[in-house]
């Protein structure tokens, strides 16, 4: 089946961001093969496109009718030309829309996976073409099971990342969320990658300084004082050592 088009390059997209996703992972050493794909919802019908459709562990079919509410909730970016305040109150229930957006999307895959056997992450949500579209990594369970981690309760309640292999995950899909957020997201991928070693680097940097701001040792006026951000470079150096 012939993939449905939300934009011109989402199939580069699609592949340099799997690709990407890949070499982050092998560069950890963790044996892991994720399903990399998207998910956009239109804001007019409610209706789902799954791209690439012919390797996705989705299918369009099995999302009708979870989407048609986001039709009716929706609210748009705000006006340039409003008043100040009035942007800001526009803007604030545009966001608030988008994370509803993210929220029905990841738990829609959730279901149809079944997140007892499959870890689904979701990128934050971007509107192209009057569809609300997010990249979905899935990967098995028991493949990430395999790998130092916390309990993934941490996660669901206070946002920590429960393994670096968890942020290295969640930071591709922040860089995949910026590029959706461009016009023509994906043209021009191919020229300028994000470095899978930067990418790590910014990974180990939130996921250090995540359980450094969770710690109860350190005051906020520490935090403050010395930054948690030290705590990677820390870390790096002390790894070095024979």
């Amino acid at each position: 089946m012939r993939t449905r088009r939300i934009w011109q390059h989402q199939d580069e997209f699609v592949h340099l961001y799997r690709n990407t996703l890949e070499n982050v992972l092998e560069s950890l050493g963790a044996e892991m093969t994720p399903w990399v794909f998207l998910v956009g919802a239109s804001l007019a019908n409610g209706k789902t496109v799954v791209s690439p459709t012919r390797v996705a562990p989705v299918k369009s079919r099995q999302f009708t009718g979870r989407f048609q509410e986001l039709t009716t909730a929706r609210t748009l970016p705000p006006n340039d030309g409003l008043p100040p305040a009035k942007w800001g109150n526009t803007y604030s229930r545009h966001c608030d829309f988008l994370r509803t957006c993210w929220r029905e999307i990841k738990h829609a895959v959730e279901e149809i996976l079944d997140s007892h056997s499959m870890l689904v992450f979701a990128s934050q949500p971007a509107e192209i073409n009057g569809y609300v579209v997010c990249l979905i990594a899935a990967v098995h369970r028991d493949q990430y099971n395999r790998y130092p981690h916390l309990d993934g309760s941490v996660y669901q309640q206070n946002g920590r990342s429960p393994s670096f292999v968890w942020g290295a995950v969640e930071v591709v899909l922040a860089d995949a969320a910026e590029e959706l957020r461009k016009r023509n997201a994906g043209a021009l991928l191919e020229w300028r990658q994000r470095d899978t070693r930067e990418l790590l680097r910014i990974a180990g940097t939130f996921f250090t300084r995540d359980q450094a701001w969770a710690g109860t040792r350190f005051s906020p006026r520490d935090t403050l004082l010395h930054g948690t951000y030290d705590l990677f470079d820390a870390a790096t150096v002390i790894s070095s050592m024979r």
